[in-house]
């Protein structure tokens, strides 16, 4: 919501499903937006940077009156953490391939995310207080 704000594009609507069975783990976003074709496009361009790695899927478009309203599928994968090895082992190598993609991810921003405050603990009344 903050990219889709931050672009000048309302999101009318979100719908997200965890994809059963696939690996890696993936979920499917749609999102409903209106706004205008440069908005909606510079969105899109954020989106494609934006981690968690995010696969922008198909679109369909319909225009009224000087706004564009859009439906998007996303798609973002993950997978469980590795095991790390011990602290007495070394750390394996990176493949090519790893490398590679460590590079592409380098020029990828993660997203902000808000944090909930820990509330401090109240305890129980005391009963013999008046």
């Amino acid at each position: 919501r903050a990219a889709a704000q931050a672009q000048g594009v309302n999101i009318s609507k979100i719908q997200a499903t965890i994809k059963e069975g696939s690996s890696p783990q993936a979920a499917q976003i749609k999102i409903d937006v209106e706004g205008s074709v440069t908005t909606i496009n510079d969105f899109l361009k954020v989106v494609e940077k934006t981690l968690p790695y995010i696969q922008i899927g198909e679109g369909k478009t319909s225009k009224s009156a000087e706004l564009l309203e859009t439906s998007i599928v996303f798609e973002t994968y993950w997978k469980d953490n590795p095991k790390l090895p011990g602290i007495d082992e070394a750390l394996p190598e990176l493949s090519a391939k790893e490398k590679e993609f460590l590079a592409k991810l380098s020029g990828f921003k993660a997203t902000t995310s808000f944090t909930v405050p820990i509330s401090e603990g109240q305890g129980r009344a005391n009963p013999f207080s008046f």
